[in-house]
């Protein structure tokens, strides 16, 4: 199994490999072998931010879902960036002091510190690191997020909710702008 690295690289001519007898002695080697390039994953599955109730300027939780590409480190983080509403007195709204819980995956599932949560951008963008357990490859992500307020007038289910998972160092890993929120009825 080889684990290619967290953040995006060219492709490189600086691979080395050798080959050896059962008493050490190099038979082979090349300095010149390629590797390809590592771009930026796409989340897949189920991409949704689904509102507890759907009605208009109403608090509750809401659940996130997703599928990774890459892994997801300890130290490693995800945002969330609900849709901007225009001409209404207030948008998506995420509160400081949100939580978030994972429901999946089940098993070793990821844990977030209450202050490893962040709320920016009036409240529309929220990010929060994984303080332990790991989210692997191909993952089903499915999550809580507490304090979330619907907007103050009626809109239309949307895609255009982002989501970006980074690892430590802030590189993006995978992402996805095309995430749906339910209609606000």
């Amino acid at each position: 199994h080889v684990t290619t690295p967290t953040r995006q690289v060219g492709a490189a001519s600086e691979t080395s490999i050798w080959t050896y007898d059962s008493l050490g002695n190099i038979i082979d080697s090349a300095s010149d072998v390629s590797t390809d390039a590592i771009t930026e994953g796409s989340l897949t599955g189920v991409k949704s931010v689904d509102s507890a109730v759907d009605t208009p300027a109403y608090t509750d939780e809401a659940v996130v879902s997703f599928t990774t590409s890459g892994g997801v480190p300890v130290g490693g983080s995800i945002r969330v960036s609900l849709p901007e509403v225009v001409s209404s007195q207030a948008g998506w709204v995420v509160s400081s002091g949100t939580s978030v819980e994972f429901g999946s995956p089940s098993s070793s599932a990821p844990l977030v510190n209450g202050a490893d949560v962040n709320v920016t951008s009036g409240g529309r963008v929220v990010e929060f690191a994984i303080s332990e357990n790991e989210l692997g490859q191909g993952v089903e992500v499915v999550f809580t997020i507490s304090h979330v307020t619907t907007p103050t007038r009626q809109v239309g289910a949307a895609s255009e909710t982002s989501i970006w998972t980074y690892d430590s160092l802030g590189n993006i890993i995978d992402s996805a702008s095309d995430v749906s929120t339910d209609a606000i009825t």
